[in-house]
């Protein structure tokens, strides 16, 4: 024990050879008043000390509620906050008494390093514990999406994140119109048509058109990288683009079985110099989805009316998938030029290199259309 505050004893002395002289006779009582203060003295030190002790070791007292808490309140946690933007988050929305009450229940638990962006329904007035506790239970995160389907063109696109997000759709648009913040792949050349994933995709409160749009673009870079689209691309003597160009028609053309001899009839074609006569490239021009194109159509002159032209059309028609990419980079084998669905609505396709064959499959299509109603959009 520390002496501290304590009068120190003198060090012993050599003898000196000479007997010691004996003191005046003292009373002797006098050194129990003295003792029994030491000890008291000594008693006090050692309360102070173990009363103090476990706030000296474990910081000041912190500002912390008691329980579960009650009510409901909405914490959005953004991408990059660390647990202390969280803590402070959770203290300025009334959830937590301070920001310490929630960090020293998370410095305790490996989990918190895995809380995940997103919005919580969390309580007011929890313990910090409470609070840890529920913001890591996922019952608690809010989850907002909205999916992509496979062969949406970029108006449907933003379409469908407008409705769900609330952000006006010429918000989306003005992104699109400059896109140098959307991290494209080069070889994009600034059209962003092609390059917004189908997938599901999930917002918060604060989300924008510009932070949406770079998910979707960076999901695409993502299965790009994983198909190796650009090397392989690269093998064969091909561009990119034109891969993601290919496999926007073998979505919009047949089913996915269907997928891999779509691709070869593209290939097929242009190396024969062909026109694709794809009327969904004609339809993808007027924003239209017709099963049989109108006269309009096959007479616009449009570097997408590809009756008129040959080669593929300037840009993507849509957003594909991955198995349309795969499809694109690794067509089936065969000498098939022409194709008919010859029942649309259940994406029955045939395919052929026989040109007497093909107009047979044009009759059954016709055969089939005229016992169909109309159907909404066409």
């Amino acid at each position: 024990m520390s002496n501290v505050g304590l009068p120190m004893r003198p060090a012993p002395q050599a003898p000196s050879g000479r007997r010691r002289q004996r003191r005046p006779h003292q009373r002797r009582s006098g050194a129990f008043p003295f003792l029994v203060m030491g000890m008291v003295g000594l008693g006090i030190v050692a309360l102070v000390a173990g009363f103090l002790a476990p706030r000296f070791l474990s910081g000041p007292p912190v500002a912390d509620y008691q329980g579960e808490g009650t009510g409901t309140v909405t914490v959005v946690v953004n991408p990059g906050d660390t647990l202390y933007d969280v803590a402070l988050e959770l203290t300025n929305n009334g959830v937590t008494a301070s920001a310490t009450a929630f960090t020293r229940a998370a410095s305790g638990n490996d989990a918190a390093t895995g809380l995940q962006p997103g919005t919580y329904n969390l309580r007011e007035q929890m313990s910090g514990e409470a609070a840890l506790a529920l913001i890591l239970d996922p019952v608690s995160r809010v989850v907002s999406g909205f999916t992509i389907p496979e062969g949406a063109r970029m108006t449907k696109v933003f379409a469908i994140a407008s409705e769900a997000t609330g952000i006006p759709v010429a918000e989306f648009e003005a992104v699109a119109a400059n896109p140098v913040e959307l991290n494209l792949p080069a070889y994009a050349n600034g059209n962003p048509e092609g390059f917004f994933y189908p997938a599901r995709y999930e917002f918060q409160p604060d989300s924008t058109a510009l932070g949406l749009m770079q998910q979707m673009v960076a999901k695409f870079n993502e299965v790009a990288t994983a198909i190796n689209l650009e090397g392989e691309a690269a093998a064969q003597g091909r561009n990119p683009y034109d891969v993601v160009i290919t496999a926007s028609l073998v979505e919009a053309e047949g089913g996915a079985e269907d997928f891999g001899k779509v691709a070869r009839v593209v290939l097929n074609r242009l190396e024969q110099g062909m026109p694709l006569q794809f009327d969904s490239t004609s339809n993808y021009a007027s924003d239209s989805s017709n099963i049989q194109l109108t006269e309009d159509q096959l007479a616009e002159d449009t570097p997408y009316n590809s009756y008129l032209y040959t080669g593929l059309p300037p840009t993507p028609i849509n957003q594909p998938g991955e198995a349309a990419l795969k499809a694109s980079l690794f067509p089936d084998e065969g000498n098939w030029v022409f194709f008919v669905s010859v029942n649309p609505d259940k994406k029955i396709t045939k395919f052929t290199d026989d040109y007497d064959e093909f107009l047979g499959f044009v009759d059954e299509l016709n055969a089939y259309l005229a016992t169909r109603p109309p159907q909404p959009g066409e």
